[in-house]
């Protein structure tokens, strides 16, 4: 391969020789990774794909060249996050050839809206059950309802009183503007 265009194409077509196998269980996985918002907490992931965390865990040990877990360690807990090595990565899945305006990725595209889909409809059905939020959905999931363009979802969710009371009692009122 030339460049990384050429080497994503090739390691792509190596390790996903079966469409059928990319399309069920890595391309949605891959539109959450491409949307995300920073390190993705794999809580959230699993989450949004609705799998158990030994079978995402597996499906990333696939990609995990490309799209590695890091482990944090932090009050006497360990979570783990997944990011893409290179954002060249992302910009290839998701982008278009500046001449001929086709899919750099081909038939390994992948949607960003897609992910934000998945990812708001996961939070957003957690919110709803009364389940703990995680962090990461108290952060971004207005960003990714907004994403998914849902504005409609995005704006009841900001002028719903429970939901901005979780924001205050997690301390995060200050971030608020980030979910933009």
């Amino acid at each position: 391969p030339q460049g990384l265009n050429q080497w994503y194409g090739a390691w792509f077509a190596r390790k996903f020789p079966k469409h059928s196998v990319y399309d069920a269980d890595f391309r949605p996985l891959l539109s959450i990774l491409v949307s995300r918002r920073g390190p993705m907490p794999i809580e959230v992931v699993s989450d949004a794909l609705q799998l158990p965390d030994s079978k995402l865990r597996v499906l990333l040990g696939k990609v995990s060249s490309l799209y590695p877990l890091t482990h944090h360690r932090a009050n006497g807990k360990t979570s783990s996050t997944v990011a893409p090595t290179h954002k060249s990565l992302d910009d290839w899945l998701t982008g278009l050839h500046d001449v001929t305006g086709y899919c750099l990725a081909g038939e390994y595209t992948v949607e960003r809206s897609e992910g934000h889909r998945l990812i708001a409809d996961a939070g957003i059905r957690s919110y709803r059950n009364g389940k703990p939020l995680h962090s990461y959905y108290l952060s971004h999931l207005v960003y990714h309802l907004l994403g998914a363009k849902d504005v409609g979802g995005a704006a009841d969710l900001l002028l719903d009183l429970s939901w901005l009371e979780l924001i205050v009692a997690a301390g995060m009122v200050r971030d608020l503007h980030i979910a933009f």
